[in-house]
């Protein structure tokens, strides 16, 4: 079974896009796609700048969460941990404050997250200016199987 292709039609918020193929091209919900870099990456030798192949560049994969006909929206699944700061017993320093010096730090805890479509991974709450995503209007997208 040859793996269903299409492309990116619109980034529609930081975790939502959709592409240009639908359940007429046999897309249905809970597929994944891998969102790709435009073209693929040229590999050159080093030594004689002689072209030795090309390589896809993955963006980021996407599940398909809602399908009609002709187009399908995929969302981010895959979640990242951001570490948080460990907790630290009370060490008296000139630059603690008092409540640590005695108590310690509480730290924080680790936060979990999906990944999203911008490049800087940070949060917004408005629809995802295009300019602002590393994945734009055209990438190709390729079902994984």
């Amino acid at each position: 079974m040859q793996p269903i292709e299409a492309k990116v039609a619109q980034v529609i918020s930081e975790r939502d896009l959709a592409i240009n193929r639908g359940s007429s091209a046999g897309v249905e919900v809970g597929m994944r796609f891998k969102i790709l870099s435009s073209e693929p990456a040229e590999i050159r030798d080093p030594d004689t700048d002689e072209v030795l192949g090309k390589v896809e560049i993955s963006k980021v994969e996407v599940e398909v969460v809602s399908v009609q006909p002709t187009l399908a929206v995929c969302r981010t699944f895959k979640k990242i941990v951001l570490p948080g700061k460990p907790k630290r017993t009370g060490i008296a320093s000139p630059y603690s404050s008092l409540r640590e010096s005695i108590f310690g730090d509480i730290g924080t805890p680790d936060k979990e997250r999906y990944q999203t479509l911008r490049s800087d991974e940070s949060f917004v709450v408005n629809e995802l200016d295009p300019n602002g995503s590393f994945v734009k209007r055209g990438d190709r997208a390729i079902q994984l199987v």
